[in-house]
């Protein structure tokens, strides 16, 4: 008959360094319901009492309320530059034409380059924002979009002027989704949700309308004599009733 020979176990060994300690702790909360102390008894001081590190970095509720509210603030400015470009540079078009020397059938080229570009690269901003994170396309898409309005404004030829105005829809492309999604994971809560898109959709309309109201259109038609030089208007300006 053959002997078998019983080997007995061998101690396990656990390392004492803080995360094995802290892995050790936790599994062993997990599955034998062990009341683990909120207190720092673990190497190092841990604690794995999620309250307690917060109380000891000074991280309220507070803090966070500000930061959340800062955030707003950003994407609230950054939705007012997308919004307001698209139709303020009608403002510009008759000294711009002056400057640059382009005729009148070539300006819408300006307002529409940056409303093709933005409708165009709208979806994939988004999927951008997906891939490389939010804050990423935020930043690229916010500091792209100051870049393309400075070499607008330094233009030397039409060309260099349609292409800084496409540049500008782009990074604006990369720049709306990411507020958006920037808004709805920095606001949970739906009261405060709600009040954060509310503020948002307010910014952008106040945007949208001053920029129209700032190019001299109106819902009645063109306003003043230098007004209807503007791309925005669709109507002509009423011409002077005959004299009797």
């Amino acid at each position: 008959m053959a002997r078998v020979k019983v080997v007995p176990d061998r101690p396990r060994h656990v390392a004492t360094n803080k995360g094995s300690h802290r892995a050790v702790l936790i599994l062993l909360r997990e599955r034998h319901a062990v009341t683990v102390p909120a207190g720092p008894p673990y190497p190092g001081g841990a604690s794995l009492d999620p309250t307690a590190s917060r109380a000891r970095s000074g991280a309220g509720p507070s803090a966070a309320d500000d930061r959340r509210w800062f955030v707003l603030g950003v994407v609230a400015v950054a939705q007012l530059m997308v919004v307001l470009d698209a139709t303020i540079v009608n403002i510009a078009l008759p000294s711009a034409q002056r400057a640059l020397g382009f005729a009148d059938t070539d300006r819408q080229w300006v307002v529409t380059a940056y409303a093709l570009a933005f409708g165009s690269f709208l979806l994939l901003g988004g999927k951008l924002g997906d891939l490389f994170g939010r804050k990423t396309t935020f930043i690229t898409g916010l500091i792209g979009f100051a870049l393309a309005s400075a070499l607008g404004g330094a233009a030397t030829s039409f060309g260099v002027l349609v292409a800084a105005r496409a540049l500008q829809g782009l990074f604006g492309a990369l720049l709306a989704p990411a507020a958006l999604a920037t808004l709805a994971t920095t606001f949970r809560e739906p009261k405060e949700r709600s009040t954060a898109f509310g503020v948002f959709g307010a910014v952008a309309g106040a945007a949208a309308r001053s920029a129209w109201s700032s190019a001299g259109c109106s819902p009645s038609g063109c306003r003043g004599a230098g007004a209807c030089t503007s791309t925005c208007c669709s109507r002509p300006s009423p011409s002077p009733a005959p004299s009797s």
